[in-house]
């Protein structure tokens, strides 16, 4: 079991047992903002949504454990099936636990909601009711934003992706099938709708996983690139035009899985478009995240 699946498990204890899903969700999140839990293996990401922060892995993680039944979930909450089985929690993960409970565990959900929106307006722009809503959603200028998710959770990249004010992921993984939790197609194309964010996958784009095979030194991602560069470009003229008229349309970020843009093939896509448009390229991990 996850650390962080411990902590919520143990965030529920805490409230005897049973919890309101929406409290359980806001007490997760004070205990990250507030650096309660600091560990990543400890904390969920959060994104603008509904009502408020956000987590898609937290509610993932919820099912998961319920099918597994160690919880049983209702409409309005969700409760510990055995809580006298509970996994033990590491030592920093416990103190964070404590101490967010000991300032928050008294709260119901109505004041933690309150609380939550007048500390943290940024995570209000998505909120069901307008009222709500403290700051508008931005809209980054049109560029040729790319994208990398490697090293972040789901939820941190999507809050990524609000923050830039992107409105269109392209993606362009051959294979757009990924380990880390939210970045299969599927599941990444179904969430970004829920966001107002478009998807597109242009595969022909990518480049297949058996050319990435043996790859170790720095020289044979560099002949990999040219290789990108000098024969697969040249032969998807098309696909270009159309990524070019996607990125022109709206704020849109061409999507890979590596961090770094300079070792992804991403990065060589985009370079050229923006030297065929005139268009300014950003990684939206050189903009600070909200």
């Amino acid at each position: 079991m996850f650390q962080r699946q411990k902590v919520m498990l143990h965030l529920i204890d805490r409230a005897g047992g049973r919890m309101d899903r929406l409290r359980l969700m806001k007490l997760a999140f004070l205990a990250r903002q507030e650096g309660h839990l600091t560990a990543e293996t400890a904390t969920y990401g959060f994104v603008p949504y509904q009502f408020g922060p956000f987590s898609f892995t937290m509610y993932r993680d919820l099912a998961k454990l319920t099918e597994e039944n160690v919880l049983v979930e209702d409409r309005a909450a969700v409760g510990i099936k055995e809580r006298s089985d509970l996994p033990r929690l590491e030592a920093a993960s416990k103190v964070g636990v404590d101490a967010v409970w000991e300032r928050y565990g008294s709260w119901d959900t109505t004041r933690l909601l309150q609380h939550v929106y007048a500390t943290y307006p940024w995570f209000t722009l998505n909120a069901k009711d307008p009222a709500k809503r403290a700051l508008s959603r931005p809209t980054g200028d049109v560029a040729v934003y790319t994208a990398g998710y490697e090293g972040l959770s789901f939820d941190d990249f999507l809050n990524r992706l609000l923050a830039c004010g992107i409105r269109r992921i392209v993606d362009v993984r051959a294979n757009p099938v990924a380990r880390r939790y939210g970045f299969h197609r599927s599941t990444l194309e179904r969430t970004l709708a829920r966001l107002d964010i478009d998807y597109r996958h242009v595969p022909e784009l990518g480049i297949p996983g058996e050319e990435r095979g043996g790859l170790e030194t720095m020289a044979d991602y560099a002949r990999l690139f040219a290789r990108y560069e000098a024969e697969t470009l040249p032969r998807q003229r098309s696909a270009i035009t159309m990524v070019t008229t996607l990125l022109r349309e709206r704020p849109s970020a061409l999507l890979c899985m590596e961090a770094d843009p300079a070792q992804c093939h991403r990065s060589r896509l985009g370079k050229r478009v923006a030297s065929e448009t005139g268009m300014p390229m950003q990684d939206i991990r050189d903009v600070a995240a909200a």
